[in-house]
């Protein structure tokens, strides 16, 4: 019973979002903070916007302020979400990470809450907080890292994954996902090809 609603009228297509270099712009946040200040170069904000302990790093640093003032929308994202949760063949719910509550901010939450409400007009009923991401109840998992696309899509022969294009992923090792059960997504500046990667890999 994989969904097939656009094509075959069954249900809709169950899309899971991540927030951080998929829909929040996580690298010029870590350039526009002190780590950019030291000396760090370029490639050294990529590794560490690409890495679970980078993340961690910056919001343990900068608790609640990391979404006050420094966490935007990448660019075209408010758009490109909001074409998919007005589509009536989708079902979008934000994906994003549960933390180990001794490295995050005790309102670290809340503060992912508000921001998604401020900036997309997401309420809670369309976030889910996730430990690991192999186990959402969906379709389709949109995220820039490579293990949570390559996990998602092991964890079910239904299940595609779709790779957010950023610099630290484009070398990403994905040979152990079936060709038919990945993409990739370079923007959200256009929502219909969105649409047509996602229509295109739950066809298969």
């Amino acid at each position: 019973d994989h969904a097939q609603s656009a094509m075959g009228g069954s249900r809709m297509i169950r899309i899971g979002v991540d927030v951080d270099g998929v829909i929040g712009n996580f690298l010029e946040a870590c350039r526009s903070l002190t780590l950019a200040k030291d000396g760090a170069t370029f490639e050294d904000c990529c590794a560490l916007a690409g890495s679970e302990d980078g993340l961690w790093k910056i919001i343990r640093t900068y608790g609640e302020l990391f979404h006050r003032n420094y966490l935007d929308p990448l660019q075209h994202a408010q758009v490109g979400i909001e074409a998919l949760m007005r589509d009536p063949d989708f079902h979008v719910t934000i994906v994003t990470s549960l933390p180990d509550p001794r490295k995050a901010p005790r309102t670290w939450c809340a503060d992912r809450t508000e921001w998604l409400h401020r900036h997309f007009d997401i309420g809670k009923d369309h976030i889910s907080f996730m430990e690991d991401k192999g186990r959402f109840h969906g379709d389709v998992l949109i995220d820039d890292w490579s293990k949570q696309v390559k996990r998602f899509c092991a964890s079910s022969p239904h299940h595609r994954g779709i790779l957010f294009v950023q610099p630290h992923n484009v070398n990403a090792d994905m040979n152990s996902v079936a060709p038919h059960a990945w993409d990739v997504l370079q923007d959200w500046s256009d929502p219909a090809w969105t649409k047509s990667v996602i229509e295109g890999l739950v066809k298969e």
